[in-house]
């Protein structure tokens, strides 16, 4: 059976509805309302989320899963008009899950009261640099416009692509999401800055199916990076070690593991949403 179809039937057979319906409208012209149908159930009364992260289990809404919803979210290219869209807007500026600056945190308390992954442990409630804040920030710049805080955060994090010698993975994904949100103008001139920081991780995808590190998918979230490269890509092997790295069931294994009684369901979750998130990238890059 072809690998594409494979792991298609995974999702299909047990993966979350969430993400079978994110599926079917990118491929069996299932509808938009499903989608959000089942995003919904995710979101809490003040408009956050929370659930979408499998690795805990958070009594309240958290910045990490709303950042989750808002890239479900940004997938639909709902307008800022629609409820959900405004919901969230709402969360981020009266959520009391940032500091005193905006920056939003990325480890929370209301993590901490059920089973999670050693690295959401904190004492406190935690800021990381900018993830997630630079991608939740950027959306509600798009959607609801700048605040003296959004765009004092915008600044700092376009200093921060300009000066840092290296970006860890995930605040570079958070990032990256900001920059697709600037004038054209603004992105221009971060240009040299975005093929450094991806020059840095290029050697590393030789390995990404044997080590925690970007793969392909990761790093080229969006097509606007490849843009952002300078050398030629080997485009061909790059998609095939994508689904050569499909296990014999279909789904995308994980490349990290933690102790506690809620990892199973954690994996099988992980295992749903990353599948997912294979196939619209194939579906994207195939033919690229």
């Amino acid at each position: 059976m072809d690998a594409f179809k494979r792991a298609y039937d995974y999702v299909k057979r047990e993966g979350r509805p969430l993400d079978q319906a994110r599926l079917a409208y990118a491929f069996e012209q299932g509808s938009k309302d499903a989608v959000l149908e089942a995003l919904s159930h995710y979101q809490e009364a003040d408009g956050g989320f929370r659930g979408l992260e499998p690795d805990f289990s958070a009594d309240a809404s958290t910045p990490i899963d709303t950042w989750m919803a808002i890239n479900i979210v940004r997938e639909l290219d709902l307008p800022t008009d629609h409820n959900m869209t405004s919901r969230i807007c709402d969360y981020l500026e009266q959520t009391s899950d940032q500091d005193a600056q905006g920056y939003y945190y990325f480890a929370t308390l209301s993590m901490q009261k059920a089973d999670h992954a050693p690295w959401w442990h904190t004492e406190k409630n935690r800021v990381e640099g900018f993830n997630p804040t630079a991608s939740l920030v950027a959306f509600y710049h798009q959607h609801r416009g700048g605040t003296p805080k959004t765009h004092a955060i915008i600044q700092k994090a376009i200093e921060h692509i300009a000066t840092q010698k290296q970006l860890e993975m995930h605040e570079w994904r958070a990032l990256m999401e900001m920059v697709l949100t600037l004038p054209k103008a603004t992105q221009q001139d971060l240009q040299p800055s975005l093929k450094r920081h991806l020059e840095t991780f290029l050697p590393e995808l030789e390995r990404w199916r044997e080590t925690y590190t970007a793969g392909p998918v990761e790093l080229f979230f969006h097509p606007q990076c490849l843009t952002w490269c300078d050398r030629p890509l080997p485009w061909p092997s790059l998609i095939q070690s994508v689904k050569d790295n499909l296990h014999p069931k279909g789904y995308v294994p994980i490349r990290w593991q933690w102790e506690g009684a809620r990892f199973e369901e954690a994996q099988r979750h992980w295992h749903s949403l990353l599948t997912t998130q294979t196939l619209l990238w194939l579906n994207a890059f195939q033919g690229v």
